[in-house]
């Protein structure tokens, strides 16, 4: 078996480096989608709170018009 020579050494490290700069752009891409789907989800919890919040003053309303019309 041959030893390897300087040339494909080189080569090799050019490669890896240039995977490893893929990588990182990928895991910067999904990290902002990340980002993006925790906002989104924070939003929604945020919604939910102001109509449960507006449902429980409607339910009020009903009940204060039950009440009054007996």
């Amino acid at each position: 078996m041959s030893e390897p020579t300087l040339a494909f050494l080189a080569e090799q490290q050019r490669l890896l480096i240039s995977n490893v700069a893929t990588m990182r752009e990928d895991m910067t891409v999904m990290m902002e989608i990340l980002r993006r789907i925790e906002h989104a989800l924070s939003s929604i919890g945020a919604q939910l709170t102001a109509m449960h919040a507006y449902n429980r003053r409607v339910e009020e309303r009903v009940a204060h018009l039950e009440t009054a019309k007996e």
